[in-house]
């Protein structure tokens, strides 16, 4: 019977320690045979999850009277291999100006890879003039954070009490 070589796959180079002359830190990956790379990337590039912003109306930084609605839509890309099922996206910080967060909690629904989609919002802004800087970040079915390294989407706009800009 023929023996079967395992071949041993290496995805970065060795790092040598040069006084020692020894591979040292965590540089390689080995990986047994080509059948577990392949199984690994598989899983890898199966699983990728991204998005992509690629714009918003109106404008950021609306000018808007105390008391009256405010409505703004972003548009955003699937840019992985996940489907989005019943994401939402959820503001991180409306309780600190006196909002409602279930009611500014937007349902995304079903979203493919590569589909794009827009996702609206309208809601009465706060009674006390200032500047007001809402952020949301998507969260899956379980509710955890989707893109923990991702800025999120932003609402700026300007609270007045009357129809002067001051």
């Amino acid at each position: 019977m023929k023996k079967i070589e395992e071949k041993k796959v290496y995805l970065k180079p060795n790092v040598i320690d040069e006084i020692n002359k020894r591979t040292v830190g965590n540089w390689r990956m080995l990986y047994k045979n080509e059948m577990d790379l392949m199984s690994t990337l598989d899983s890898i590039i199966h699983k990728f999850d991204n998005s992509i912003f690629l714009g918003e109306y109106p404008p950021d930084g609306q000018v808007i009277k105390r008391g009256e609605k405010i409505s703004h839509t972003w548009v955003i890309q699937n840019k992985g291999n996940v489907v989005w099922n019943n994401r939402i996206l959820e503001p991180i910080n409306a309780e600190v100006f006196g909002l409602d967060k279930k009611e500014l909690t937007i349902n995304m629904g079903i979203v493919y890879p590569e589909d794009k989609k827009e996702v609206s919002i309208e809601f009465n802004v706060p009674s006390i003039e200032g500047v007001y800087e809402i952020i949301w970040k998507m969260k899956d079915e379980n509710g955890n954070l989707s893109f923990m390294n991702k800025i999120g989407l932003g609402l700026h706009f300007k609270v007045i009490k009357s129809e002067k800009y001051v």
